[in-house]
């Protein structure tokens, strides 16, 4: 949905590489790739293998380039975000040291550091109702944790 802008980005040069491995894997040049041949381009781009169901929108046993290039978003993701890094970014968001991260501290955060084109503060209020999965109205380091990887 409307959070996928927020979280799944790829620099420039990771979109051309992915452009460029599903346009070399579409042999039969229908726009679409299978799941066996998603796996086939995440493991020569050096990525984690994503489950390619999660990301078929009409679910025909194909990823669009808009649906691989998610795929591949989320592959560099998981790739790269370790313990460390979530420690250090929850760390750093609990301002308070409460164990907890609470929507008004994500909202001045987000403020603060400028919301991305295209997301809205009800954007930013959704994300933050759909991350708090205990319903306690804090974001806990758990939370947090399944929101980055997913």
């Amino acid at each position: 949905g409307k959070f996928a802008k927020m979280a799944v980005q790829m620099t420039d040069k990771q979109h051309a590489d992915a452009k460029a491995m599903f346009i070399r894997l579409d042999t039969d040049r229908r726009s679409a790739l299978k799941y066996a041949q998603v796996h086939q381009a995440l493991q020569g781009l050096g990525l984690e293998v994503q489950d390619p169901a999660k990301f078929d929108n009409n679910k025909d046993g194909t990823l669009t380039f808009a649906e691989f290039a998610r795929c591949v978003a989320m592959a560099h993701r998981t790739t790269i975000v370790d313990k460390r890094l979530l420690d250090a970014a929850f760390q750093g968001w609990d301002t308070q040291s409460t164990g907890g991260i609470t929507p008004r501290q994500i909202k001045h955060l987000m403020t603060r550091e400028g919301l991305p084109p295209g997301i809205s503060m009800s954007d930013v209020e959704d994300l933050i109702q759909y991350a708090d999965a205990n319903r306690d109205g804090i974001i806990d380091y758990q939370e947090l944790t399944r929101l980055l990887l997913q």
